[in-house]
């Protein structure tokens, strides 16, 4: 580095790759996400507890539902009450019905099949809280209002969404928001978690334009403290 010109080029040099290795940061995701529709099994015994599972998986937006599983007696005793007429429980008690309280449709398991497995039935539920008090009341509903109720319609999703279930799978930047889709009538979830792959080579690039950036700006401003304005006016070393 001969004069100060030299470094004002090497700062000017530093701060363009600063800049554009921000922007590319900015328009560049770290993150890919690969995701695979597969149409559900509505008639299977417990597909409406692999439903609730679905959508209360991380980061899913969607509407949920409760699930009272055979061992949950609290919730079961609760919701056998509030099927013959009601069940009234002091406020201090609602957390161990936290399945069933302030949900609008629950999943509850109700005897085991011929393998062991349980079977599910599907309620909707209305919470009332009053004086201390909640009281729940319930209906048996058809699996399929239940399903309704959580699943979005891809007429009302993103073309993201249209095409994923389309196609059977997408690779996007975006991580999807929801779990299960109704797609004329057919319904479709997502996998739980989808694919997460990192964008190595772009991520590495805006990274090492930071480093070697920010490197030349401070090359560059070292070089041009150590310059001086001679009297002639000309800009040189010390």
């Amino acid at each position: 580095m001969s004069d100060a010109r030299t470094a004002l080029l090497v700062l000017l040099l530093g701060s363009s790759l600063v800049v554009g290795s921000w922007a590319l940061d900015r328009t560049t995701p770290d993150y890919t996400y690969t995701y695979e529709a597969h149409p559900l099994d509505e008639g299977s015994p417990t597909t409406p507890a692999i439903v609730v599972h679905l959508t209360h998986r991380s980061g899913d937006d969607g509407p949920t539902a409760g699930l009272v599983t055979g061992d949950e007696t609290d919730e079961t005793e609760a919701l056998e009450a509030a099927l013959n007429g009601s069940y009234t429980v002091s406020s201090s008690q609602e957390r161990r019905l936290d399945d069933l309280v302030d949900h609008e449709f629950v999943a509850a398991a109700t005897a085991e099949d011929e393998i062991g497995a349980d079977r599910y039935r599907t309620y909707r539920v209305t919470t009332e809280r009053r004086d201390g008090s909640i009281r729940l009341t319930a209906t048996e509903v058809p699996r399929r209002v239940f399903y309704d109720h959580l699943a979005l319609s891809v007429d009302d999703a993103d073309p993201r969404i249209r095409r994923l279930v389309r196609e059977g799978a997408l690779t996007t930047h975006e991580p999807v928001r929801r779990s299960l889709f109704d797609s004329g009538g057919t319904l479709y979830y997502l996998d739980v978690d989808g694919t997460e792959s990192y964008t190595s080579p772009l991520v590495t690039a805006h990274d090492a334009g930071f480093v070697v950036g920010w490197a030349l700006v401070a090359l560059g401003g070292v070089g041009f403290l150590f310059t001086r304005t001679e009297p002639s006016g000309r800009v040189g070393w010390r």
